[in-house]
């Protein structure tokens, strides 16, 4: 069971790497969500307690888990969101394509959130003083939303510049 969560990372690592074949430019997502996946874990370290139910740590109580899922995350995100940019035809660089990517992440973000601290205990919020809503910060709804802005907004300027996106 200690390795379960490696094993899901790594199945979702494999999922996007699938996908990536067809689409060549998810990989930039991927690759981005471990950069700012670190970033993140190392930043907010005092406001998460992971359990021990991990098999691999990289720093402290940061699962290696958690950052391979970052890229898993970012580049889940932005496969669907662009999914739904297909099929109502947003175009990009638009308030809708803003939208859209918003929505996305922020239903998808405070969906993980909710049941990685709830239903899948993998971890747990330290006593602050934030405000929580249905037992997360109340901080964290925004922050998904936030995330889902600036790095979807990020990897689609870096595919362009790359000449991996649609002009």
């Amino acid at each position: 069971m200690a390795y379960v969560w490696e094993l899901l990372a790594a199945v979702g690592t494999v999922f996007v790497f699938a996908y990536c074949y067809c689409k060549k430019k998810y990989l930039v997502a991927y690759f981005w969500g471990i950069v700012y996946g670190l970033m993140w874990e190392f930043s907010t370290e005092a406001l998460f307690n992971y359990q021990n139910i991990f098999a691999f740590y990289i720093w402290k109580d940061i699962p290696l888990a958690i950052i391979f899922g970052w890229g898993v995350s970012i580049a889940g995100f932005q496969i669907i969101s662009d999914l739904i940019h297909e099929k109502y035809k947003i175009k990009s660089n638009t308030l809708k394509s803003l939208a859209a990517d918003g929505f996305v992440a922020g239903v998808l973000g405070i969906s993980m959130e909710y049941l990685g601290s709830h239903n899948l205990a993998l971890y747990t919020y330290p006593a602050t003083n934030i405000p929580l809503i249905a037992g997360i910060p109340v901080v964290w709804p925004i922050g998904w939303i936030v995330i889902g802005l600036a790095n979807l907004s990020f990897v689609r300027r870096l595919e362009n510049a790359l000449g991996l996106s649609k002009p």
